[in-house]
């Protein structure tokens, strides 16, 4: 697949509290380039919830999206090619000077993206299980898995 989502559930915690969000070590391999890197550590309900919003997008008709890692310059583009079966041209962008650099391009399929989400979420939340984790960053987790399931129905 090219899109796969990883994780490293070894130092998830949540921050400050209950109320405070998931923080975790995620990044998406495209086909053995790992973006935004290896061990990339971010707001994991941010960016699953950016990528629920551009999927969201994407099956509403606009023809393009983004989803955002939010500690970092970091967004990955997504573009409906016309008259496909749901197929998106992706480009994995770093914006750290101001004039995107593309670090990853090729075609994807929209329902393996929503997939590999859906997995990620599944592990993150039984992680959350084992180790009595609680709070508003997963109920976001959750609630963002019920509007990825829901979008598989177009899909």
């Amino acid at each position: 697949m090219a899109y796969t989502v990883r994780l490293d559930l070894e130092d998830l915690r949540v921050l400050s509290g209950t109320d405070a969000p998931l923080w975790a070590k995620c990044w998406i391999d495209f086909d053995g380039i790992e973006f935004p890197g290896i061990g990339w550590s971010d707001f994991i309900g941010s960016v699953a919830g950016s990528t629920l919003t551009a999927v969201q997008d994407l099956t509403g008709g606009t023809g393009e999206a983004c989803t955002y890692f939010f500690d970092g310059p970091y967004y990955i583009a997504y573009r409906m090619i016309p008259n496909s079966d749901w197929t998106l041209q992706v480009e994995a962008n770093c914006d750290r000077t101001g004039e995107p650099v593309t670090l990853w391009t090729g075609h994807i399929q929209l329902r393996d993206l929503i997939e590999s989400w859906l997995a990620a979420i599944d592990a993150i939340l039984a992680h959350c299980r084992q180790h009595n984790l609680t709070g508003k960053g997963i109920a976001i987790l959750q609630e963002t898995r019920s509007g990825l399931e829901a979008a598989t129905a177009g899909t």
